[in-house]
């Protein structure tokens, strides 16, 4: 609540700092306190808590694809492209195929960043994936199918909600 409606970032971070204290081998906390950190701006804490997580979770595909995340940031591909490829082994998921796409595509493998954008949307077609796909397309040059997925994010967001950012 903090954080997300009262904006308040210095109570969130006490929180947070609380949380981890009075549980600090809960991973999802620290999973949490990791996405207010990168949304702070503070990268190398936010993998840290990510790395401390997983420390306490080794199993957890989630975080897993999430190091893959906090490796993009850094412009490290290959790295983020390992991640993603490790969490899907364990458990396909959209997420993880979003963030092995962005990797391939920082690395200029188009064909195969547009294979796992696709592969995301057939485990779950969302707003996030289909902006996902369509920004693939859009940077790959493909306009006329970005379009489309712009046409589809629209027609979603009249039976559902799709996040403005993702439009």
């Amino acid at each position: 609540v903090k954080m997300l409606q009262d904006w308040d970032w210095e109570g969130a971070e006490r929180h947070f700092r609380r949380a981890v204290e009075l549980s600090p081998g809960h991973a999802q906390i620290r999973h949490d306190y990791a996405h207010f950190l990168l949304g702070q701006g503070r990268q190398r804490e936010s993998a840290q808590q990510t790395r401390e997580a997983l420390g306490f979770d080794p199993a957890n595909p989630m975080l897993i694809s999430c190091l893959g995340w906090h490796q993009l940031f850094g412009g490290h591909y290959a790295e983020a492209h390992q991640y993603a490829a490790d969490a899907i082994a364990m458990m396909p998921d959209q997420w993880a195929y979003v963030i092995q796409g962005w990797a391939l595509l920082g690395e200029g493998k188009r064909d195969s960043a547009l294979a796992a954008f696709r592969s995301a949307r057939r485990l779950e077609e969302s707003g996030f994936t289909l902006a996902a796909l369509g920004h693939a397309l859009a940077a790959t040059g493909r306009t006329a199918e970005a379009r489309t997925m712009l046409d589809s994010l629209l027609e979603l967001g009249q039976r559902e909600y799709v996040s403005p950012y993702d439009i």
